[in-house]
């Protein structure tokens, strides 16, 4: 008698076994990091990574909702706010992985070149994220953050 109650229970309330933890609607979070996410809110500044080949960039990372681990494309579009500077847009296939005990995917650790990287310091950059999965789905978020130099970097001076 006890077992129809329990699936009793499991028709009317709903059991959780059995929902897929990455259905519902996709939903994007735009964070910073390099090894493990770092939320971001709009105005934060984002320290300047030197490349390995003598370049800057932004460590970026996102958590995505409503997709599925696996393959993905990551789209990262900026523009600096109040500056007629470049638009710049980048692009990588990179892995949506599963977040353990959580209903959504990250990836961590997007090197995000900035070109060049003296004229963006110190200004608001707009970053629109968007993260298309392979099954179709995509969302967008946007932050702007404000990059800076690291304190023991020597930017060379902006050529506007």
């Amino acid at each position: 008698m006890g077992i129809r109650w329990v699936a009793l229970l499991c028709l009317v309330g709903g059991c959780a076994a059995d929902a897929d933890p990455h259905a519902g609607p996709a939903w994007l979070e735009v964070g910073g990091g390099e090894m493990r996410f770092e939320p971001l809110a709009d105005g934060a500044e984002m320290t300047l990574a030197a490349g390995a080949q003598g370049g800057w960039h932004l460590w970026l990372a996102v958590h995505a909702g409503g997709m599925r681990p696996g393959a993905a494309e990551l789209r990262v579009r900026m523009e600096p706010e109040g500056w007629e500077g470049p638009l710049q847009e980048r692009w990588w296939q990179v892995p949506l992985e599963a977040v353990p005990g959580e209903a959504f995917c990250e990836h961590v650790g997007a090197a995000a070149v900035l070109s060049p990287a003296e004229c963006l310091v110190d200004r608001p950059l707009r970053l629109d994220v968007t993260v298309s999965s392979g099954d179709g789905r995509s969302a967008t978020d946007t932050v702007v953050v404000v990059p800076r130099a690291p304190a023991t970097a020597e930017m060379p001076p902006c050529m506007e």
